[in-house]
């Protein structure tokens, strides 16, 4: 990853993270948070298939994704 693409996916995850507070405080919606996302994407001028999904593939009681 270059350093513009990172600078920009930095500033991205850093936004976002703000939003899912406020969605977890019940501030916004789960809506409102898909639509913020989107909207940053564009400010930050990503593509969505270039985003890190806030999908967290490791289960935490696991710490893996497979089960044994």
């Amino acid at each position: 990853m270059d350093k513009a693409l990172y600078e920009k996916v930095k500033g991205y995850r850093t936004a976002l993270a703000i939003v899912n507070e406020m969605q977890a405080k019940g501030i916004i919606t789960a809506d409102d948070y898909a639509q913020i996302s989107l909207v940053l994407v564009e400010k930050f001028g990503l593509k969505t298939s270039t985003i890190f999904s806030e999908i967290d593939l490791l289960c935490v009681e696991r710490r893996g994704n497979m089960r044994h």
